[in-house]
């Protein structure tokens, strides 16, 4: 008789699995319940809205919402089963190799950080090393089927994100730099692989919500109460604790931000800084400005032979993403035209249409940002001959010329846009600046800035658009545009300042003085009042009510 048919075998197979169960329970790796799949639990809602993020089998899956609800566990417990080839509903090849990634390294050894949560939920049987080398900042972990987890950092710099296959990644809190994001996409299009995503916020950046209708794509929302492991009354307590945005922030996961600080509120404008002027539209063809009012060129006053004007232009690639803008203002700091594409190839702007609206516009003083696409751009204007380029100081605190740093256009390192920023603030405040497109007044009105905390490398304080929702009048420009406009003006004012052109301009005061000369004294009013002596008294009871 076979060995294997016998009562004997049976039994002893029966106490090796049990007695295996039982050690496997051990670890949450093997008892792991999709949080409203508890037995006791009676929520009336969608009780499946946890198990749908592991069984949707998407490419892209981001989970968007409050702390304590429970995203982070599940994003570990689906990677794990994907390192282990256990994944109940993604067929993934084993061994693989998936990364990690934080924010800072702080967030993986402190205590109940990366390092702490993966532990408690990893199955330590099927574990062969787990290094952990804050020194060198070297962290990973390899399984018994040869699969790994590297955890990385975005302080690492883009170059550590690149030239690598991967089968998955998972990307803990928001990610801040737009270029690791993208790197990460690439990474995984060779094994096919999957990228989740897991925020505590509903931050609603771009790349969020423009892959909302895509069918490779998961998008997942949860709420504090939305874990029925925490007890509902601390819930309640809390409600009553906090305000109405601490509120938004921990229970719902809104995005309500107190590290975002509107740096050109509403009430910033008036009519010393901003009047609305409906443009006439053109494009640029060939060299000529030509008709037509669909164009990409915005024109809101009529250039003056005897002005001065300066160009300065915000670029994006030109591929149907981010827009580029290109502005002229004249000497006295007034917006004359507004240039406004994403689809116009970066590398045809120098030739085609900076350099024909810098001609026509008396040579203007052209500057551009020197970073991306924009220092190609200057590149080009340079090797083109174009005979007035601006060149930006950039160590302003060495007082021998010869000492000093010369580049043509402007560099936007993190001291020069907090300058430019609060300079042209200033110079709205004071109506040195007098702008009429619509489009770059709400684009301002978005523009924020945020304190992300300070590393090595950056001193935390970002400045930046934030999407512009709601605007049906310019819903198309604004789809793919947020701070081009603004950065546009920022270039322009700088030039301006740098060139002494707004030393003598203060709309402002003059506005004051204009309205002060309204005030009427009592005496010119009394003097009015003798208008209507020879009134019947019909009228000048008309009059009085009124």
């Amino acid at each position: 008789m076979n060995i294997r048919e016998t009562v004997e075998y049976k039994i002893e197979r029966l106490r090796h699995i049990y007695n295996e169960i039982k050690n496997r329970m051990k670890y949450p790796y093997y008892n792991y319940i999709p949080l409203r799949l508890d037995p006791d639990d009676n929520c009336t809602e969608n009780k499946y809205k946890y198990l749908d993020f592991h069984r949707c089998g998407k490419k892209i899956r981001i989970l968007e919402g409050s702390p304590r609800s429970g995203k982070t566990t599940m994003a570990i417990q689906d990677v794990c089963w994907l390192a282990l080839g256990e994944h109940p509903f993604i067929k993934l090849e084993v061994p693989n190799i998936g990364w990690v990634i934080v924010q800072k390294f702080e967030k993986l050894w402190e205590p109940g950080g990366m390092i702490d949560k993966f532990e408690e939920r990893l199955p330590l049987n099927r574990i062969k090393a787990f290094v952990k080398n804050k020194k060198d900042r070297e962290y990973w972990i390899e399984f018994d089927n040869g699969s790994k987890i590297v955890f990385k950092s975005e302080e690492q710099g883009i170059d550590s994100f690149t030239s690598v296959k991967i089968h998955w990644a998972l990307k803990d809190e928001r990610i801040y730099n737009e270029q690791i994001r993208k790197q990460l996409r690439m990474r995984i299009v060779d094994e096919n692989g999957y990228l989740i995503y897991t925020m505590d916020k509903l931050e609603e950046d771009d790349w969020v919500y423009e892959l909302r209708n895509k069918d490779y794509v998961f998008i997942g929302r949860y709420e504090f109460k939305d874990n029925p492991k925490l007890p509902p009354e601390e819930a309640n307590r809390i409600a009553n604790e906090v305000d109405e945005i601490d509120k938004e922030i921990l229970l719902y996961g809104k995005f309500k931000e107190r590290n975002h600080q509107l740096m050109f509120p509403p009430t910033i404008w008036n009519e010393s800084n901003y009047v609305e002027i409906i443009p006439k539209r053109f494009d640029v063809i060939g060299g000529d400005i030509v008709p037509n009012e669909a164009g990409f060129l915005r024109v809101f006053k009529e250039k003056q032979d005897n002005m001065n004007y300066v160009i300065a232009w915000d670029v994006s690639e030109g591929i149907g993403k981010n827009a580029t803008a290109i502005g002229i203002f004249d000497e006295t700091g007034e917006q004359i035209t507004v240039w406004f594409s994403n689809i116009y190839n970066y590398e045809l702007l120098a030739k085609n249409i900076i350099m024909p609206l810098g001609e026509y516009y008396n040579n203007a003083l052209a500057a551009g940002e020197l970073k991306g696409c924009g220092f190609a751009v200057m590149s080009d204007m340079k090797k083109l001959g174009y005979k007035n380029l601006y060149v930006d100081v950039i160590n302003q605190q060495l007082k021998q010329t010869t000492q000093l740093s010369f580049k043509f256009g402007i560099v936007t390192d993190p001291s020069n846009k907090s300058q430019m920023v609060a300079q042209t603030k200033k110079d709205l405040e004071n109506g040195k600046l007098l702008l009429h497109c619509e489009m770059t007044k709400i684009q301002f009105e978005h523009f924020v800035k945020e304190d992300r905390g300070e590393t090595k490398t950056h001193n935390g304080i970002f400045y930046h658009g934030t999407k512009i929702r709601g605007c049906q009048k310019y819903q198309a420009e604004f789809k793919y545009s947020d701070d081009d406009l603004v950065m546009m003006t920022l270039f322009a004012d700088r030039v301006l300042n740098g060139w002494g052109y707004l030393d003598g301009i203060n709309r402002k005061t003059k506005r004051q003085e204009e309205e002060k000369s309204k005030i009427q004294t009592i005496d010119d009013l009394y003097s009015q009042s003798t208008i209507y002596t020879n009134a019947d008294d019909e009228d000048i009871d008309q009059w009085i009510y009124y």
